[in-house]
Protein backbone atom coordinates (compact mmCIF):
# COMPACT_ATOMS: atom_id res chain seq x y z
CA UNK A 1 0.00 0.00 0.00
CA UNK A 2 1.31 3.55 -0.87
CA UNK A 3 1.87 5.98 2.12
CA UNK A 4 -0.61 8.00 2.84
CA UNK A 5 0.07 11.85 1.66
CA UNK A 6 -0.35 14.62 3.92
CA UNK A 7 -1.82 17.75 2.81
CA UNK A 8 -0.59 20.34 5.37
CA UNK A 9 -2.01 24.05 5.21
CA UNK A 10 -2.74 26.91 7.98
CA UNK A 11 -5.54 28.04 5.67
CA UNK A 12 -8.99 28.24 7.35
CA UNK A 13 -10.88 25.36 8.36
CA UNK A 14 -13.25 25.30 5.46
CA UNK A 15 -10.86 26.68 2.68
CA UNK A 16 -8.51 23.31 3.27
CA UNK A 17 -10.94 21.26 3.75
CA UNK A 18 -12.58 21.61 -0.15
CA UNK A 19 -9.18 22.13 -1.00
CA UNK A 20 -8.32 18.02 0.61
CA UNK A 21 -12.02 17.10 -1.46
CA UNK A 22 -10.82 18.48 -4.87
CA UNK A 23 -7.44 16.80 -4.10
CA UNK A 24 -9.06 13.47 -3.61
CA UNK A 25 -11.24 13.77 -6.84
CA UNK A 26 -7.88 14.62 -8.79
CA UNK A 27 -6.00 11.82 -6.97
CA UNK A 28 -8.52 8.64 -6.04
CA UNK A 29 -5.68 6.34 -6.60
CA UNK A 30 -4.19 7.98 -3.77
CA UNK A 31 -4.79 8.38 -0.06
CA UNK A 32 -4.80 12.07 1.32
CA UNK A 33 -5.64 13.59 4.14
CA UNK A 34 -5.13 16.65 6.31
CA UNK A 35 -1.79 16.18 8.17
CA UNK A 36 -3.49 16.83 11.68
CA UNK A 37 -5.59 13.80 11.41
CA UNK A 38 -3.04 11.24 10.28
CA UNK A 39 -1.28 8.85 12.80
CA UNK A 40 1.66 10.23 13.26
CA UNK A 41 3.39 6.57 12.49
CA UNK A 42 1.88 6.43 8.79
CA UNK A 43 3.45 10.43 8.90
CA UNK A 44 6.90 8.93 9.08
CA UNK A 45 6.16 6.98 6.25
CA UNK A 46 4.63 9.29 3.66
CA UNK A 47 7.80 10.83 1.25
CA UNK A 48 5.18 13.11 -0.52
CA UNK A 49 3.26 16.28 0.95
CA UNK A 50 1.51 18.86 -0.27
CA UNK A 51 1.25 21.81 1.12
CA UNK A 52 -0.80 25.52 1.19
CA UNK A 53 0.83 28.15 3.77
CA UNK A 54 1.93 24.81 6.42
CA UNK A 55 3.21 24.53 9.79
CA UNK A 56 7.14 24.32 9.45
CA UNK A 57 7.69 22.53 12.34
CA UNK A 58 6.11 19.33 10.97
CA UNK A 59 8.42 19.03 8.85
CA UNK A 60 10.73 17.94 11.66
CA UNK A 61 8.87 14.80 11.94
CA UNK A 62 8.19 13.41 8.83
CA UNK A 63 11.66 11.19 8.39
CA UNK A 64 10.66 9.57 5.04
CA UNK A 65 9.61 13.06 3.19
CA UNK A 66 11.40 13.76 0.19
CA UNK A 67 9.84 16.17 -1.93
CA UNK A 68 6.43 18.97 -1.04
CA UNK A 69 4.10 19.99 -4.30
CA UNK A 70 2.97 23.49 -2.76
CA UNK A 71 -0.39 24.66 -4.46
CA UNK A 72 0.98 28.64 -5.13
CA UNK A 73 3.85 29.93 -6.90
CA UNK A 74 5.66 30.98 -4.36
CA UNK A 75 7.64 29.32 -1.94
CA UNK A 76 10.12 31.87 -0.13
CA UNK A 77 8.63 30.65 2.61
CA UNK A 78 9.85 26.84 2.47
CA UNK A 79 13.30 26.85 0.93
CA UNK A 80 15.25 27.08 4.79
CA UNK A 81 13.18 24.18 5.61
CA UNK A 82 13.98 22.12 3.01
CA UNK A 83 17.29 22.52 2.89
CA UNK A 84 17.42 21.93 6.65
CA UNK A 85 15.53 18.33 5.82
CA UNK A 86 16.83 17.55 2.64
CA UNK A 87 13.72 18.18 0.26
CA UNK A 88 12.84 19.26 -3.20
CA UNK A 89 10.62 21.59 -3.70
CA UNK A 90 7.60 21.35 -6.85
CA UNK A 91 5.89 24.45 -7.31
CA UNK A 92 2.88 25.46 -8.64
CA UNK A 93 2.93 26.44 -12.42
CA UNK A 94 -0.46 26.45 -13.89
CA UNK A 95 -1.00 28.12 -17.15
CA UNK A 96 -4.33 28.97 -15.75
CA UNK A 97 -2.70 30.80 -12.62
CA UNK A 98 -0.35 32.74 -15.53
CA UNK A 99 -3.68 33.52 -17.35
CA UNK A 100 -4.94 35.01 -14.06
CA UNK A 101 -1.84 37.58 -13.69
CA UNK A 102 -1.68 38.41 -17.09
CA UNK A 103 -5.33 39.55 -16.91
CA UNK A 104 -4.42 41.78 -13.81
CA UNK A 105 -1.28 43.18 -15.04
CA UNK A 106 -3.77 44.21 -18.16
CA UNK A 107 -6.40 45.59 -16.20
CA UNK A 108 -4.44 47.50 -13.81
CA UNK A 109 -1.70 49.02 -16.09
CA UNK A 110 -4.81 50.35 -18.32
CA UNK A 111 -6.60 51.67 -14.54
CA UNK A 112 -2.60 53.53 -14.38
CA UNK A 113 -2.54 54.42 -18.35
CA UNK A 114 -6.30 55.99 -18.58
CA UNK A 115 -5.19 57.91 -15.31
CA UNK A 116 -8.13 56.47 -13.71
CA UNK A 117 -7.05 57.42 -10.29
CA UNK A 118 -6.59 61.01 -10.93
CA UNK A 119 -10.71 60.55 -12.04
CA UNK A 120 -11.57 59.16 -8.96
CA UNK A 121 -10.00 62.15 -6.84
CA UNK A 122 -12.06 63.90 -8.96
CA UNK A 123 -15.36 62.77 -8.43
CA UNK A 124 -14.85 62.90 -4.76
CA UNK A 125 -14.12 66.42 -4.78
CA UNK A 126 -16.55 66.97 -7.81
CA UNK A 127 -14.39 68.36 -10.03
CA UNK A 128 -15.11 67.82 -14.21
CA UNK A 129 -11.89 67.93 -15.59
CA UNK A 130 -11.36 65.91 -19.41
CA UNK A 131 -7.66 64.56 -19.48
CA UNK A 132 -5.38 64.08 -22.10
CA UNK A 133 -5.86 60.54 -23.36
CA UNK A 134 -2.79 58.77 -23.99
CA UNK A 135 -2.74 55.78 -26.87
CA UNK A 136 -1.45 52.70 -25.26
CA UNK A 137 1.42 52.27 -28.06
CA UNK A 138 2.76 55.30 -26.10
CA UNK A 139 3.14 53.56 -23.00
CA UNK A 140 5.81 51.93 -21.75
CA UNK A 141 5.44 49.10 -19.26
CA UNK A 142 8.11 47.33 -17.68
CA UNK A 143 7.72 43.44 -16.45
CA UNK A 144 10.77 43.27 -13.27
CA UNK A 145 10.74 39.26 -13.92
CA UNK A 146 10.49 37.24 -16.65
CA UNK A 147 9.56 33.88 -15.27
CA UNK A 148 5.98 32.02 -16.43
CA UNK A 149 3.89 34.88 -14.88
CA UNK A 150 5.92 37.72 -16.55
CA UNK A 151 6.18 36.51 -20.21
CA UNK A 152 2.42 35.51 -20.32
CA UNK A 153 2.20 39.22 -18.70
CA UNK A 154 4.36 40.79 -21.30
CA UNK A 155 2.62 38.81 -24.00
CA UNK A 156 -0.83 39.99 -22.97
CA UNK A 157 0.53 43.85 -22.62
CA UNK A 158 2.43 43.75 -26.07
CA UNK A 159 -1.34 42.22 -27.56
CA UNK A 160 -3.00 45.18 -26.29
CA UNK A 161 -0.51 47.88 -28.32
CA UNK A 162 1.83 48.67 -25.34
CA UNK A 163 5.03 49.09 -25.25
CA UNK A 164 6.67 46.23 -23.56
CA UNK A 165 10.19 45.76 -21.79
CA UNK A 166 11.24 42.81 -19.38
CA UNK A 167 13.91 42.30 -17.00
CA UNK A 168 15.45 39.26 -15.52
CA UNK A 169 18.29 38.09 -14.23
CA UNK A 170 19.69 35.81 -16.65
CA UNK A 171 19.26 36.95 -20.30
CA UNK A 172 15.95 35.72 -21.86
CA UNK A 173 14.73 36.29 -25.38
CA UNK A 174 10.71 36.97 -26.10
CA UNK A 175 9.56 38.30 -29.93
CA UNK A 176 8.81 41.68 -29.44
CA UNK A 177 9.91 42.67 -26.49
CA UNK A 178 12.84 44.55 -25.05
CA UNK A 179 14.32 42.44 -22.61
CA UNK A 180 17.31 43.79 -20.48
CA UNK A 181 19.52 41.42 -17.85
CA UNK A 182 21.39 41.60 -14.89
CA UNK A 183 22.71 44.16 -12.44
CA UNK A 184 23.96 45.87 -15.77
CA UNK A 185 20.87 45.95 -17.53
CA UNK A 186 18.74 47.11 -14.28
CA UNK A 187 19.36 50.78 -14.86
CA UNK A 188 18.83 50.81 -18.19
CA UNK A 189 15.38 49.04 -18.06
CA UNK A 190 14.45 50.98 -15.07
CA UNK A 191 15.08 54.48 -16.91
CA UNK A 192 12.24 54.01 -19.42
CA UNK A 193 9.61 52.24 -17.62
CA UNK A 194 6.45 54.57 -17.43
CA UNK A 195 4.59 52.10 -15.50
CA UNK A 196 6.95 49.06 -13.57
CA UNK A 197 5.16 45.65 -12.67
CA UNK A 198 7.28 43.72 -10.46
CA UNK A 199 6.44 39.68 -10.72
CA UNK A 200 9.80 38.78 -9.62
CA UNK A 201 10.39 35.76 -6.92
CA UNK A 202 11.17 36.73 -3.16
CA UNK A 203 15.14 35.58 -2.67
CA UNK A 204 17.50 36.83 -0.54
CA UNK A 205 18.73 38.76 -3.51
CA UNK A 206 15.25 40.17 -4.46
CA UNK A 207 14.89 41.39 -0.98
CA UNK A 208 14.36 45.46 -0.75
CA UNK A 209 14.60 45.59 -4.76
CA UNK A 210 12.02 48.38 -5.46
CA UNK A 211 14.15 50.76 -2.82
CA UNK A 212 14.86 54.64 -3.19
CA UNK A 213 17.42 53.98 -5.36
CA UNK A 214 15.49 52.11 -8.38
CA UNK A 215 12.51 54.34 -7.65
CA UNK A 216 14.41 57.31 -8.32
CA UNK A 217 15.58 56.01 -11.54
CA UNK A 218 12.18 55.93 -12.80
CA UNK A 219 10.99 58.75 -15.00
CA UNK A 220 9.32 61.28 -13.06
CA UNK A 221 5.09 60.88 -13.34
CA UNK A 222 5.67 56.61 -13.45
CA UNK A 223 3.94 54.20 -11.65
CA UNK A 224 4.60 51.10 -9.66
CA UNK A 225 2.72 47.73 -9.73
CA UNK A 226 3.83 45.27 -7.15
CA UNK A 227 1.76 41.43 -7.29
CA UNK A 228 4.99 39.47 -6.39
CA UNK A 229 5.79 39.76 -2.43
CA UNK A 230 5.41 42.42 0.09
CA UNK A 231 9.45 41.99 0.96
CA UNK A 232 10.49 43.19 -2.59
CA UNK A 233 9.47 46.38 -2.18
CA UNK A 234 10.67 49.00 0.60
CA UNK A 235 7.13 50.69 1.53
CA UNK A 236 8.04 54.01 3.52
CA UNK A 237 10.60 54.08 0.07
CA UNK A 238 7.56 54.06 -2.37
CA UNK A 239 5.86 56.66 -0.28
CA UNK A 240 8.26 59.34 0.01
CA UNK A 241 8.46 59.12 -4.12
CA UNK A 242 4.48 59.78 -4.55
CA UNK A 243 4.42 62.24 -1.77
CA UNK A 244 7.33 64.13 -3.72
CA UNK A 245 4.97 63.84 -6.95
CA UNK A 246 8.12 61.98 -8.57
CA UNK A 247 5.27 58.77 -8.60
CA UNK A 248 1.74 58.70 -9.55
CA UNK A 249 0.14 56.23 -8.14
CA UNK A 250 1.12 52.63 -6.71
CA UNK A 251 -1.15 49.74 -6.82
CA UNK A 252 -0.24 47.25 -4.57
CA UNK A 253 -1.41 43.22 -4.03
CA UNK A 254 0.88 42.06 -1.64
CA UNK A 255 2.26 43.46 1.54
CA UNK A 256 5.14 42.12 4.66
CA UNK A 257 2.01 41.81 7.07
CA UNK A 258 -1.60 40.18 5.59
CA UNK A 259 -4.01 41.23 6.28
CA UNK A 260 -3.12 44.72 6.48
CA UNK A 261 -3.32 46.58 9.06
CA UNK A 262 -6.62 48.13 9.36
CA UNK A 263 -4.71 51.26 10.70
CA UNK A 264 -2.05 51.56 7.73
CA UNK A 265 -1.84 54.68 6.08
CA UNK A 266 -1.82 52.71 3.04
CA UNK A 267 -5.65 52.52 3.07
CA UNK A 268 -5.93 55.90 2.59
CA UNK A 269 -3.29 57.58 0.83
CA UNK A 270 -4.61 59.25 -2.45
CA UNK A 271 -1.69 57.71 -4.74
CA UNK A 272 -2.34 53.95 -3.69
CA UNK A 273 -4.88 51.50 -4.68
CA UNK A 274 -4.79 48.71 -2.27
CA UNK A 275 -5.77 45.01 -3.25
CA UNK A 276 -6.26 42.01 -0.93
CA UNK A 277 -3.91 39.73 -2.58
CA UNK A 278 -6.27 38.47 -5.45
CA UNK A 279 -3.51 39.29 -8.36
CA UNK A 280 -3.99 35.71 -9.28
CA UNK A 281 -5.59 33.06 -7.56
CA UNK A 282 -4.46 29.71 -8.02
CA UNK A 283 -7.69 27.50 -9.10
CA UNK A 284 -8.44 24.47 -7.44
CA UNK A 285 -9.64 22.43 -10.31
CA UNK A 286 -6.45 23.13 -12.41
CA UNK A 287 -4.10 22.99 -10.00
CA UNK A 288 -5.07 20.00 -8.15
CA UNK A 289 -4.82 18.25 -11.91
CA UNK A 290 -1.13 19.43 -11.96
CA UNK A 291 -0.72 18.18 -8.71
CA UNK A 292 -2.23 14.70 -9.60
CA UNK A 293 0.38 14.72 -12.79
CA UNK A 294 3.36 15.57 -10.79
CA UNK A 295 2.61 12.80 -8.67
CA UNK A 296 1.49 10.19 -10.88
CA UNK A 297 4.87 10.99 -12.84
CA UNK A 298 6.95 10.68 -9.20
CA UNK A 299 5.33 7.31 -8.63
CA UNK A 300 6.31 5.86 -12.69
CA UNK A 301 9.67 7.34 -12.90
CA UNK A 302 11.06 7.79 -8.82
CA UNK A 303 12.09 10.97 -10.84
CA UNK A 304 10.73 14.79 -10.21
CA UNK A 305 10.76 16.25 -13.55
CA UNK A 306 11.01 19.97 -12.54
CA UNK A 307 11.97 21.56 -9.14
CA UNK A 308 13.02 24.43 -7.23
CA UNK A 309 16.52 25.64 -7.50
CA UNK A 310 16.75 26.12 -3.03
CA UNK A 311 19.99 28.16 -4.07
CA UNK A 312 18.17 30.40 -6.18
CA UNK A 313 15.34 30.59 -4.48
CA UNK A 314 12.50 30.10 -7.43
Amino acid sequence: MKPIIPFISNLPVNDKTAWLKQLQVAIPEERIDLAEYIDPADLNKTQIAIVAGPDLDLFKNLKSLKWIHTLSAGVEGLISTAKNNNLQIVRMIDPNLSNAMAESVLTWSLFIKNKVPTYLLQQRNKNWNQLTYEAANQCKVGILGLGEMGKTSANRLLENDFQVLGWSQSKKTIDGITTFYGKSGLVDFITQCQILVCLLPLTSETRGIINHDLLKKLPKGASVINFARGGLLITTDLLEKLDSDHLYHAVLDVFDQEPLPADDNLWIHNKVTVLPHIAAITNPETATKIVAKNIENYRNSGRLSEFVDLNKGY
